[in-house]
């Protein structure tokens, strides 16, 4: 079974406008305001502390962006991320000050020793990521656990002008004199050399902030070259997805011409059965009428002979004188003799009923019709086939539907009446080129309408693949 596809990002960096570097990173995802107070999950996402007690589900929360559950403390608070507070409020004040970059006279002058507040900084602190004056560097820098520093000059340091606003607000929340220098391996957090040396971090793994640094952005770089790798798979996909839209599109025009070409051509046999089966039941009427004005007209010269024969006698009767009446009366008696001996016929030699016209099978061929399996396109220069139907008395059986579904020329001929009731309908695939379209002669021929018996004769089709030169 496919496997469900991982839940998506929701990080408000994947849909944030068009801003300065890092600011949809500082924004919460469920309020899409700056973090207030943002505690960290298990995944290293973040969210304002205020909204964890509408997120948490008992003692767990998912997170908003990945989904991936936290388990909270049992007092049911996490911990505030300082570091990233003191960040956000860095990048707070530094979108606030003037789009000119203009800097305050003592930011002119240049910046305050870290540790004394009131000379001028000639010197930075790679470590600490600080700036401090020349005294305070022999004095108090240059002893203890800063001895392993390295100090360079404040010029040659390649000062951050706008970045140094982060670096003077990293200070340790446990040590207010001390900036958070280095980065704690195995908490994965800043902290300052005390809290390595006396402090909650004392034997952890950790390394320079700068070089922390220097190895996220060497992660980072990797991760975002794979990324790339990734989309531009994906963009390959995508441009594969679309071409083969456009197939199906084309495909599902090419079936639905495909399905109203065949089922036209379904309706022309149709029409044209329909004809010949209205001209056989207009010949059906003829006989049949034939064949009683016939038997009509025996009967009248009967009824004539008899009447006349009937009115002859009458008038013998009213003879009074004997002789006269004898005169004729033995001639006029033969007449009514041999009239009374002819038969006279008492029952109707035609029926009224007419044969019904049944389209069970046509019906059942039709709920069978359905799309069949992609055929391969015949040769431009393949040889044009042909069918022939012909078809024997009713209704058209149910194969006139399946065959119709093949591309080719198709010629019907039925079985009814005689050459003289004859018609012509031929088709061509329209896939076929003008130039290589041979009309078919084709004959539909109508003979006879009962057997010898005088019976109804069924309804046959019969199929003849026929390939002319």
């Amino acid at each position: 079974s496919l496997e469900p596809p991982p839940p998506p990002l929701h990080h408000p960096a994947l849909t944030c406008p068009p801003s300065p570097a890092m600011e949809c990173e500082l924004r919460c995802h469920v309020c899409s305001e700056f973090f207030v107070e943002p505690v960290g999950l298990y995944c290293h996402h973040h969210l304002c502390n205020a909204h964890v007690a509408s997120l948490a589900k008992g003692r767990t929360i998912a997170c908003p962006v990945c989904s991936e559950v936290t388990t909270l403390p049992a007092d049911g608070k996490l911990h505030v991320d300082r570091t990233m507070q003191l960040i956000i409020e860095a990048w707070i004040e530094k979108s606030k000050a003037p789009p000119d970059g203009g800097s305050s006279p003592s930011e002119a002058v240049g910046p305050t020793c870290g540790f004394c507040e009131e000379k001028v900084a000639t010197r930075r602190c790679i470590q600490c990521d600080g700036v401090l004056c020349h005294g305070c560097e022999q004095s108090l820098h240059s002893k203890g656990i800063f001895k392993s520093h390295s100090v360079v000059d404040l010029d040659s340091s390649g000062s951050k002008g706008a970045d140094d606003m982060y670096g003077r607000r990293m200070i340790c929340g446990e040590h207010a004199d001390e900036k958070l220098s280095f980065y704690c391996d195995d908490c994965q957090k800043p902290v300052c050399p005390r809290c390595l040396i006396l402090g909650s971090h004392k034997g952890h793994q950790q390394q320079p902030i700068d070089q922390a640094s220097s190895t996220g952005k060497s992660s980072l770089t990797q991760w975002e070259e794979r990324l790339r790798q990734h989309a531009q798979t994906a963009e390959e996909l995508l441009d594969r997805l679309r071409g083969v839209e456009l197939e199906v599109q084309n495909g599902a025009e090419a079936q639905r011409n495909g399905v109203n070409s065949e089922l036209d051509q379904l309706k022309e046999l149709i029409e044209t059965r329909r004809h010949q089966l209205l001209s056989k039941s207009a010949l059906e009427e003829k006989q049949k009428r034939v064949t009683l004005q016939a038997q009509m007209d025996r009967a009248d010269a009967v009824s004539r002979d008899t009447t006349g024969l009937v009115s002859r006698a009458s008038n013998l009767l009213d003879v009074r004188s004997a002789h006269p009446f004898l005169a004729v009366l033995l001639p006029l008696i033969q007449d009514m003799k041999k009239c009374a001996s002819q038969p006279i016929e008492t029952s109707v030699s035609v029926s009224s009923a007419f044969r019904p016209l049944s389209t069970d099978a046509q019906v059942r061929a039709l709920g069978d019709l359905d799309l069949g399996h992609p055929r391969a396109q015949p040769a431009a220069a393949a040889a044009e086939p042909r069918v022939q139907v012909q078809v024997c008395g009713g209704a058209v059986a149910a194969n006139l539907l399946s065959q119709t579904q093949q591309h080719g020329s198709y010629s019907m001929s039925m079985a009814g009446y005689g050459a003289t009731h004859a018609a012509t309908m031929s088709y061509v695939a329209p896939h076929q080129p003008p130039q290589l379209q041979q009309p078919p002669q084709v004959q539909v021929s109508q003979q006879g309408m009962r057997g010898a018996g005088g019976g109804v004769v069924p309804t046959v089709v019969y199929y003849h693949s026929v390939h002319g030169a």
